[in-house]
């Protein structure tokens, strides 16, 4: 599947290779910096990231909310998700201070793993 967020704030989604609309345009509100798309055990979400530090993981079935996760409070840069293998997911975020944290998508326990990043020839994340 493949997410956009269009000019009007909201998002829709797209079968990759029929291009068969998947949603009408979910409506995640203003602030929206990033987004990923996946599965959280078989079902569809996109994983919006919030300028001011929210995350929100929405239900593609549904198109509701289903988790709202605070992930700080310095300005969101980049989000992103990936499966583990046990059938739920990871969610990786990125703040202006260049760390990038992953939570459990499944059951939003807080930053199971911090990564600093940083490069001898220069910044590979500019803000």
């Amino acid at each position: 599947m493949t997410v956009v967020l269009r000019a009007d704030g909201r998002v829709q989604v797209h079968e990759l290779g029929s291009g068969t609309r998947r949603t009408d345009g979910l409506k995640p509100g203003p602030g929206v910096i990033a987004i990923a798309a996946g599965r959280i055990r078989e079902k569809p979400i996109v994983v919006i990231g919030y300028r001011d530090g929210r995350i929100g993981v929405w239900d593609l079935t549904s198109g509701q909310l289903r988790r709202s996760l605070r992930a700080g409070v310095a300005e969101l840069t980049g989000v992103a998700f990936g499966t583990c293998g046990l059938g739920g997911g990871l969610i990786a975020y990125r703040h202006t201070d260049k760390i990038i944290r992953v939570w459990d998508a499944d059951t939003a326990r807080s930053p199971t793993l911090v990564i600093r990043c940083f490069s001898a020839v220069g910044d590979p994340f500019p803000s």
